[in-house]
């Protein structure tokens, strides 16, 4: 009976981003109310979003996007979103 060696992990990977998200995920997920990119930010708290133009963040748990309608917050009036 031959063992079965797991294949090795690409070399080519891309690095994750500082929110821990895919920079090829990041690159297709669009904000589920609006349909724009997003663009990571951490705030002042040092909790982790993804931004969008029209002034919607969601947050990121565990380097998982959580990219639901409801989800989606204000950014706070007066502060800079990035």
């Amino acid at each position: 009976m031959s063992e079965q060696v797991p294949a090795a992990m690409p070399t080519d990977a891309p690095a994750a981003t500082p929110l821990g998200v895919d920079p090829d995920l990041l690159a297709i997920l669009r904000c589920p109310v609006t349909r724009s990119r997003l663009t990571p930010v951490v705030d002042e708290a040092g909790a982790t979003w993804l931004h969008n133009d029209s002034g919607l963040r969601y947050p990121v748990t565990d380097g998982i996007p959580v990219l639901l309608p409801d989800a989606g917050v204000p950014v706070p009036t007066g502060t800079s979103p990035a």
